[in-house]
């Protein structure tokens, strides 16, 4: 696993990558930490590169307010990292 960041809406946003081949992003639910999610990442990083977003609250107390650009959020997150990338969410 590596660590990427990602700048949206004036925010910071840490990015967890996991594993090497065709790229995958995976939203966590809003207000998850992707930790939540590492296992089940790590496996999936055996066959795919995955993109994995830190949306928690504890990272981000002003996410809340954003709610309503997440899937802005997610179209600029996988047009820098991957265009072409299979999108999953939770």
């Amino acid at each position: 696993m590596r660590h990427e960041s990602f700048r949206f809406d004036g925010l910071q946003v840490p990015v967890e990558v996991h594993g090497d081949g065709e790229p995958v992003i995976f939203l966590p639910g809003l207000g998850v930490h992707p930790g939540y999610y590492r296992e089940g990442m790590s496996r999936l990083g055996r066959h795919f590169t995955v993109f994995v977003p830190d949306l928690s609250f504890r990272t981000h107390a002003d996410l809340p307010a954003r709610v309503d650009r997440y899937r802005e959020f997610a179209e600029a997150l996988a047009e820098r990292h991957a265009p072409k990338a299979f999108r999953a969410g939770h």
